[in-house]
């Protein structure tokens, strides 16, 4: 059974909702029985036994709203608050009149109580004052259903309360339970339409308090739909028999209130044994997968494990072998880098014009090389260095850059815009990298612009501060951005702009160093941003 993300059962909430507009069309179909009962004058209608109050025509009036409203509770507000005003209204003028003796002709306004008025005379046609306090009850349950539904379902107890002491009177012969004042009496029929609408009440609560529980398929829920309705059952239908038994002389008191007393309790222990059992298969399958989930996180921690230290041990093998590789290679480099200095020392001028030319390849490719190597040796290294955070001054560290630059900016029309920079809590030999990396690369990319615009800013979050580089230069084509951070990539050929393609894989390696992340956005021929993120300074997030 698939339960709902609250833990209830929704077959059991459907079963509830059922229920209850089953139980609203059953109480409307009362009330219209006996308001016709009193339109045709059929006794049968208005009163179970010849000897039994009846249910008065504005009783059968008040439930038939009642029996509407719990039917189609999710009826438009205004509507559900009229028929819930005139329940209400009624039933506090009925109670109104008995209070304070007033004679409001609202008893018999539309049909007579003939019957009363020959048998006792005192207020033919009025509902009795357990009946009205109920429907005030009942109006107000109504009217509060879906904005207080735990209100509504105190109310509901207090209506079933009402009705079981009638019930219980009828059952036991006690007239004071359903009869507060002489000839004013709840009818037997009616006291059992209060005990279904106050049922149908709280089976329109599922999602509070207890009945929120009692749906649930947890303990709770089981104790609750198992010893609740069972508890009344017993108690109620054991001392029926006895009193039933001592009424026709079958036995005594004493022996029937042993036999009582021993068919409950065997009732509550095949009830008690009965949830123990299903408790303890309920707990048999928690404990089953509670073991089953400590296995899988056991197992899934040790893969994690083994897996990190394989990734760790692989990264050492990948870095030593690009150290090693860079490293190596510098050795043949020099070589050839020498003999090429000595052939074109002592032997250029042998060397026809083509051959010249061949030499001032080889010279270039072999700088470019020994660059891209370098590059290389600076890009493993970042990853051994260890990491020494602490309070970095953004706004001075991209003054340093800046002047560090200075000769990338000599003869050209440059507008720096820097914003009020907030501190970050970084490394910041390895920040002040990222910035000259970031800021040479816009100087770069807008070398061919008139008027070169390069913004350094930031945006703030809760949990991390974002910073960017923003130029006005040549961009780049978003469909390849997925590259643009790997060694030795490069969005533009070398002879438009030089480089290796190395220097944003380091700025991607610290950034990620430092926990951080990095992005770029561009448009072609319309400049690029390069934003990263930086754990901000601790004394900012404390408001010193």
């Amino acid at each position: 059974m698939t339960l709902n993300l609250d833990g209830t059962n929704p077959k059991l909430v459907h079963i509830c909702e059922l229920g209850a507009r089953t139980v609203g069309i059953c109480v409307t179909l009362l009330g219209l029985a006996v308001l016709f009962g009193w339109f045709l004058n059929i006794d049968m209608l208005k009163s179970i036994r010849p000897e039994l109050a009846s249910m008065k025509f504005n009783t059968a009036l008040l439930f038939v709203f009642s029996g509407i409203l719990v039917t189609f509770h999710h009826m438009p507000t205004p509507y559900r608050y009229l028929m819930g005003a005139v329940i209400i209204i009624l039933a506090t003028l009925t109670l109104a009149q008995d209070i304070f003796g007033w004679q409001l002709s609202i008893d018999e306004l539309i049909i007579t109580d003939v019957k009363t008025r020959l048998q006792s005379g005192v207020n033919p046609g009025r509902m009795s004052v357990m009946t009205a306090v109920s429907f005030m009850l009942v109006g107000s349950a109504l009217v509060l259903l879906h904005p207080m539904p735990i209100a509504a379902q105190g109310l509901a107890i207090i209506i079933g309360i009402i009705a079981l002491l009638a019930l219980v009177g009828y059952m036991y012969n006690v007239n004071s339970l359903y009869s507060i004042v002489p000839f004013s009496s709840m009818a037997l029929h009616t006291a059992c339409s209060f005990l279904a609408t106050s049922i149908a009440i709280l089976a329109q609560t599922t999602d509070y308090s207890f009945m929120k529980t009692s749906v649930s398929d947890t303990a709770g829920g089981v104790v609750i739909r198992w010893l609740l309705p069972l508890s009344f059952a017993v108690i109620i239908g054991s001392n029926l028999l006895r009193f039933q038994g001592q009424y026709m002389g079958l036995y005594d008191f004493a022996f029937g209130a042993a036999i009582v007393t021993v068919f409950v309790m065997v009732v509550l222990a095949i009830v008690i044994i009965y949830i123990g059992n299903y408790l303890h298969q309920v707990d048999l399958k928690r404990l089953n997968v509670e073991a089953a989930l400590q296995q899988s996180h056991s197992e899934l921690e040790q893969r994690v494990i083994e897996r990190t230290a394989q990734l760790e041990h692989a990264n050492k093998e990948l870095e030593a072998f690009s150290y090693s590789i860079s490293h190596d290679l510098r050795a043949p480099l020099r070589a050839i880098s020498g003999f090429f200095q000595i052939i074109a020392e002592d032997y250029e001028d042998l060397l026809p014009q083509e051959g010249r030319e061949s030499l001032d390849i080889i010279s270039k490719e072999v700088n470019r090389l020994e660059n891209m190597i370098e590059k290389l040796l600076i890009f493993s290294r970042f990853n051994q260095v260890p990491l020494n955070k602490a309070t970095v001054d953004m706004n001075a560290l991209v003054a340093d850059v800046l002047n560090e630059l200075h000769d990338e900016q000599s003869g050209r029309d440059i507008e720096f815009i820097v914003g009020d920079l907030p501190s970050a809590n970084a490394d910041e030999a390895l920040l002040h990298q990222v910035l000259t990396n970031l800021i040479s690369n816009a100087l770069k990319y807008t070398r061919n612009n008139s008027h070169t615009i390069i913004e350094v800013g930031y945006d703030k979050s809760p949990s991390e501060t974002i910073y960017f580089v923003k130029d006005n230069g040549v961009g780049f084509n978003m469909d390849y951005a997925k590259k643009l951070f790997g060694v030795f990539q490069r969005m533009h050929s070398e002879s438009q702009f030089e480089g290796t393609g190395v220097g944003l894989s380091i700025v991607a390696r610290i950034i990620h160093r430092h926990g951080g992340r990095v992005w770029a956005d561009a448009e072609v021929n319309k400049g690029a941003t390069f934003y990263f993120t930086l754990e901000p300074d601790s004394s900012i997030l404390t408001g010193n």
